[in-house]
């Protein structure tokens, strides 16, 4: 028999947890949520209780979900107020020691994933990220995880930080590197479409082929006459500028050292 669960929080994460505890069998007891018309809807999405005030928890759930943001959740973390219950949460960046006085049962569910609730993924190949703070719950947080995904792996604070160094190097900072190309286009009267088939290939063959084979273009093949071209062309744009010199720095550098 599943546990309570008792989701604190209204945003990605809540709701994508919560439709996935719900079609695994758990059940969500109810919803807490300092923002009333997204709380009250995720509370009838889920047929459960609503409330407001994170410091009155019911006692009948046996799982708190902290769906907050990473530093929401970090200004809770010397306060004892779920010390009787088990407290599960989603940050990449938060350590379990830093929840330590939260509750002694603590269980990490992370996803290496861009959760957003506007267009919640319909796959189980999340690469799911766990931790425990005591062996006890270990069987919990495997049970709890395959309700999420398919894919988990036990890792420890160290690891889970470099996992979440590499994803916001690879997810957050790609996309806004994508931001001011379009932002580029645009400004010279051009269709965002024309690098969308180019990113698009990017991504595909990162995904079957080792990246470090895939590199092109002039910063790799030393071409400084077109290095200094785009370098002209962005003499308005200074941290731009900044970006595209520091990319053919490490290039040039990287492959230096990799030959």
């Amino acid at each position: 028999m599943h546990p309570n669960i008792c989701i604190v929080g209204s945003g990605n994460i809540a709701t994508f947890y919560g439709d996935c505890f719900v079609r695994s069998g758990f059940t969500i007891h109810s919803v807490v949520s300092r923002n009333k018309d997204r709380g009250v809807s995720l509370s009838n999405r889920w047929q459960c209780l609503f409330g407001d005030d994170i410091y009155s928890l019911p006692k009948e759930a046996t799982i708190c979900l902290l769906a907050l943001p990473d530093t929401v959740l970090l200004e809770y973390k010397d306060t004892a107020m779920l010390k009787d219950k088990i407290v599960l949460y989603a940050a990449g960046s938060v350590s379990i020691a830093q929840l330590n006085l939260l509750s002694p049962k603590i269980i990490c569910c992370w996803p290496v994933y861009s959760i957003n609730k506007e267009v919640l993924p319909n796959h189980r190949q999340i690469p799911l990220l766990v931790q425990t703070s005591t062996e006890t719950l270990n069987t919990l947080a495997t049970q709890i995880a395959h309700a999420i995904s398919d894919t988990i792996y036990e890792v420890t604070d160290e690891q889970k930080k470099i996992v979440h160094l590499t994803a916001v190097l690879s997810n957050n900072y790609m996309n806004h590197l994508a931001t001011r190309c379009e932002d580029l286009l645009t400004e010279n009267h051009l269709s965002v479409d024309l690098i969308k088939p180019i990113i698009q290939q990017t991504l595909h063959n990162i995904q079957h082929h080792h990246p470090v084979a895939l590199q092109t273009g002039p910063a790799i093949r030393q071409d400084e006459t077109t290095i200094q071209t785009h370098l002209e062309l962005l003499h308005k744009n200074n941290n731009l500028k900044h970006i595209y010199e520091a990319f053919v720095q490490s290039i040039q550098e990287y492959y230096k050292l990799n030959k």
